[in-house]
Order: C-alpha cells, then sequence, then structure tokens
C-alpha cells in the first residue's frame, strides 16, 4: 500500500511539472536604430528552463491577419539571445517606425512530448513615433510624440539638429508630456528632431533609452526674393510695354503681383513661377515704373522695394537743333552699358551714335541728320528711338517724330566778280520745301532782288543790271515745309569785290 501511494504521488509531481508553463520574459524596451529598423531588448529570469522566445508584433495592413493584432514575426531557437533587430516581412508587411508607432512583446517557449509551450506574452511596448511640423503662418515649431507605454519613464529628452549625425539636446520633457513647441529657431533652416525616452531600471532590466525615429522640417519664412531680377521693361511696336522678371527664390509665395505705378494692379503670377513676363497695352511714350508685390501663403503682403520702369525717349525742339533725352532704366538689375540712337529712314532704322549707359541726353543739329542719312526729299517726319543695350539683352524706347522743318545751305558772302559762277551769286541750297520765297534789302528796307524759284539766284546786282556797292544786304525766306507748316529765316549776306 505504501508503495503504491509513493508511485501515485510521483506520477503526480511529474504531470504537473510536466503542464507547468515557462515564465514570462520581461520586455525591457524597444527602440529604433538609425537604419530604421526596430530593436527589441528583453530578459529572463530563468533561461535554462526555455528553449528560445517568439517576437510578436502588432500587424499593420498585413495579409492573413487582423488588422491591429499582435502576431508571430520571429521565433529565435536561442535561449541566450535577448535582443532581436526587426527586418522581418511576415504577412507581407514590414515594420516602419517612421510611419507608425511599432508595438511588441516577447513570449518565451520550450519543447515537450513534440509540442511547444508558450509563456504569457510580456507587456506590451511601443517605439515612440515622432511628428515634427513648422507652423509656416506662426513661425512656430511643433513636436507631438506618442507616450512610451507600461515602463516607469524618467524623462523625455529632445535633440535636434541642422545635421541629423549630430544632434544636440535642446530640452527635457517630463514624461507626463507628450508635446513640444518653440520659436527659437532660425528661420529658412533645415532642422532634424528625435526623441529620447529615459527609462528608470524595472523587473531587472537596466536603465535604458528607447529613441524615436527621426523627423525633420524646414522652418520656411516668405522669402521676398532680393534675387528678383528685373531683365527689362521693353517697348514692343511703340503701343505696348513688355515687362519681364525672374524671380530665383520665391517660398512661401502665394502669388506674385504686378503692380503699375504702385497702386493700379496689371496682373497675378503664381508664386511658384519663375519667369514673370506681362504685355501691357498702354501708351509707350508716358513714364510707367513697374513694381511685384508679394502674397505669402498666410495671405501677409510684402513689396519689392525696388521698382522697374520703361524707356522713354523726348525731345526738345530748338529749330535747327534739338535735344534727345531719357529717363535712366535698369537691364538685368543693371545701368546699359551704352545706347544707341536710331533714325528711321524709309521703314529701316539706322544708327546715327552711340553714347555711354550712363548719358541720358544727346545734343544733334538737323544737319547732323540730314548730312549722314539719303532721305527722299519729300519726307515730312524724322523718327527717331534708342535702344538701351546690356550683355544681349535689348531694351528699346518708345518711337518719337520731328516735323522737318527744311534743310537750307546759306552762303554769309559773295562776290559779284568771281570767276566761279556758285561764289558769283548768292546761291541758297534747300532740301524738304513746298514752296520757296526770297526777298533782299538794302540796309534802308529798299528791295533790291526778289524770287520764288530757288534756282534764281540774286547777283549782287540791281534790277538794270549795276553790281550793288560792297557792304551788308538783308535777305528774308519764307518757305512752306513737306508738312505745310510755313517758316521764315532772316539774315545778312556780304558782298565783297
Amino acid at each position: 500500500m505504501k508503495k503504491f501511494i509513493l508511485i501515485f504521488f510521483i506520477v503526480l509531481v511529474s504531470q504537473i511539472l510536466i503542464s507547468q508553463e515557462p515564465i514570462s520574459p520581461n520586455l525591457c524596451y524597444v527602440t529604433v536604430n538609425e537604419d530604421s529598423t526596430c530593436h527589441v531588448f528583453w530578459n529572463h529570469p530563468d533561461t535554462a528552463s526555455i528553449q528560445g522566445f517568439i517576437i510578436k508584433r502588432v500587424i499593420f495592413d498585413g495579409t492573413g491577419v487582423v488588422n491591429g493584432t499582435l502576431n508571430n514575426v520571429a521565433v529565435i531557437y536561442d535561449n541566450s539571445i535577448t535582443s532581436f533587430i526587426d527586418t522581418t516581412y511576415e504577412y507581407f508587411t514590414n515594420s516602419n517606425p517612421y510611419l507608425r508607432s511599432e508595438q511588441y512583446a516577447v513570449s518565451a517557449f520550450l519543447s515537450r512530448n513534440d509540442s511547444i509551450i508558450l509563456s504569457n506574452m510580456s507587456f506590451p511596448q511601443k517605439t515612440i513615433f515622432l511628428t515634427a511640423e513648422w507652423d509656416f503662418c506662426n513661425q512656430i515649431a511643433n513636436l507631438n510624440w506618442t507616450k512610451y507605454i507600461n515602463k516607469d519613464i524618467q524623462k523625455y529628452n529632445i535633440f535636434y539638429g541642422t545635421n541629423q549625425n549630430n544632434l544636440q539636446l535642446l530640452t527635457e520633457i517630463s514624461p507626463n508630456d507628450t508635446s513640444y513647441s518653440t520659436e527659437n529657431l532660425l528661420k529658412n533652416t533645415q532642422y532634424y528632431f528625435k526623441i529620447e525616452a529615459v527609462i528608470n531600471e524595472t523587473n531587472s532590466c537596466e536603465p535604458a533609452i528607447s529613441v524615436s525615429n527621426f523627423d525633420d522640417f524646414f522652418t520656411g519664412a516668405t522669402v521676398i526674393p532680393d534675387t528678383l531680377q528685373n531683365i527689362y521693361v521693353t517697348t514692343i511696336d511703340n503701343s505696348n510695354i513688355e515687362v519681364l522678371f525672374y524671380c530665383s527664390e520665391n517660398f512661401g509665395i502665394e502669388k506674385l503681383v504686378l503692380q503699375r505705378d504702385n497702386d493700379e494692379l496689371l496682373y497675378e503670377f503664381s508664386g511658384q513661377q519663375k519667369y514673370l513676363k506681362y504685355n501691357d497695352l498702354t501708351d509707350a511714350n508716358l513714364l510707367y515704373y513697374y513694381s511685384i508685390k508679394i502674397v505669402d501663403i498666410c495671405g501677409l503682403e510684402s513689396f519689392i522695394p525696388q521698382s522697374y520702369n520703361n524707356l522713354v525717349l523726348d525731345v526738345i525742339d530748338e529749330n535747327k537743333n534739338f535735344y534727345l533725352t531719357w529717363n535712366n532704366i535698369l537691364i538685368n538689375n543693371n545701368a546699359p552699358e551704352f545706347y544707341e540712337i536710331e533714325v528711321n529712314n524709309n521703314g529701316n532704322w539706322e544708327l546715327i551714335k552711340t553714347v555711354q549707359g550712363l548719358t541720358n541726353n544727346d545734343h544733334f543739329s538737323y544737319n547732323d541728320i540730314y548730312n549722314n542719312i539719303n532721305y527722299n526729299s519729300d519726307l515730312q517726319f524724322i523718327s527717331f528711338r534708342i535702344i538701351g543695350k546690356y550683355d544681349t539683352t535689348f531694351v528699346f524706347s518708345n518711337i518719337i517724330q520731328l516735323p522737318v522743318v527744311g534743310l537750307f545751305s546759306i552762303p554769309n558772302a559773295f562776290n559779284p566778280y568771281s570767276s566761279n559762277t556758285e561764289n558769283s551769286y548768292f546761291t541758297i541750297k534747300c532740301e524738304f520745301v513746298n514752296s520757296y520765297y526770297l526777298e533782299v534789302y538794302t540796309e534802308t528796307g529798299s528791295i533790291i532782288f526778289k524770287s520764288d524759284d530757288i534756282n534764281y539766284c540774286w547777283s549782287g546786282r540791281y534790277s538794270n543790271g549795276q553790281v550793288v556797292q560792297r557792304g551788308s544786304y538783308i535777305y528774308s525766306i519764307t518757305y512752306e515745309d513737306n508738312s505745310g507748316n510755313k517758316h521764315k529765316i532772316n539774315g545778312i549776306i556780304n558782298v565783297v569785290y
């Protein structure tokens, strides 16, 4: 009887031992490696009683499992291993700590009588998932992260820097907080951030650091493009003004508004456009100033301080002489290297003079023009324009016209006895006139000679053929130019012999 009781007791103890589950592991912490993989660390109080570990991960968007549930992703057949880097692709999905917080748990197992006996799962833990955002309109950095669960957290450390490989401590945060905001960042700078949870020692786990994913943003502020380049403001066919700008920087800009004379809206360009080109159908003979107003994505307005104007040519007519004047301009944000003054001859523009770029006026006489250009005798107007040139860019002015007033070549003396026929007559040459009338007077006002034929010249004689005395005589020329305008020229002719 005693022997039977002993055998029964031994069998009962054996069955209890056989059915006993392994002890659960202690999950110490999970963290994110620099290569974006998740790293799991644990320990076990009795590794001799188990054969290995099973790693479980919450599966998202997997195949064949319920979304958001813990599932086996790896089996470790070595009871001495206490960490795992998750590079698995189970259920056709992998961990992605840069997309979400990844949750892990660990079980221990042993094999007995051709069956696997699992321990209970450890308490699950999640990687810290950080989102770092830049509030463009308020110019504030906002950091938010997931709370580290099932561990005693001492604090959160926030690290930041402009180089992902060299981050510095920004601040320490209470373990109860999961957000942080700051304005103390350089504008228009790329920043990188990460969060560290400082975990206290628990369940035989040494103090540890759980690191979040990296996140980054650009501390953008509206860039008023100091590199905004006025390529040209030029006149097209004397009927409209073409404006062309180039904007190399335009971060944070919603739109660029082209204005005329600082207040008249002409056109709105997208803030992402680089070339801003517009044809202004207006009076090209008037001076206009074009400027750019910037509207950023927050609706705030600012202005480019520089304005740009068209090239306007004007003339001051002084009968036989005239001045061409024009305003200063910028081409590619520079003064023109030089200007070319051109006149139109029978539909073709011909260069008559080149002046330095800093010059904005020049003096001409009609003789300067007539003697250099072969005009038709019926010419009524002279057309001018000016071209500002810088590098390969040309800017054209408006076209101005001067009525032809007639060209005269009048001597101041002649000799009635000269053997040279031309020098023996009061020979007047003229061009661009429709009609002509000459009168010659003595100093007392008596008419000596008159003619309406330019080829009928005064010989220095009275009507009876007698040569006048040496001295000065008064002449008066009345003529009508090709445009029908009447003019009068008075002067002195000297008779010498």
